[in-house]
């Protein structure tokens, strides 16, 4: 994890933040140990400066619970390129579209 700067910040999309690297060590393993990533593909990826905003898909198997969402992650790093921080963001994977009969009329 030596990309992980010491003062690293990870946010994920559902509550918990791990606030130093002894903390996101501790998670990576705790996950990796009651976890299998079933599904992870990259939609796109934006760089801006230090800044990278990368858009996926997650499916897994959580202590037996299968969970998937789409999201987002704002991931800054250093001038070394390290990692800082990661802040994660999920929306619902299946879309419902309430008004798909309306057609659009342009006034």
């Amino acid at each position: 994890m030596k990309i992980l700067k010491i003062l690293s910040i990870k946010s994920e999309c559902y509550g918990p933040i791990y606030r130093n690297k002894a903390e996101i060590i501790a998670w990576y393993k705790d996950w990796n140990k009651n976890g299998q990533v079933l599904e992870w593909p990259i939609k796109n990826i934006w760089i801006a400066n230090e800044i990278a905003f990368v858009e996926w898909y997650f499916k897994c198997n959580y202590k037996n619970r299968i969970s998937e969402f789409d999201g987002v992650s704002i991931i800054k790093f250093d001038k070394e390129n390290r990692i800082i921080s990661v802040k994660e963001f999920q929306s619902n994977s299946t879309h419902v579209y309430p008004y798909k009969n309306i057609t659009s009329t342009v006034a």
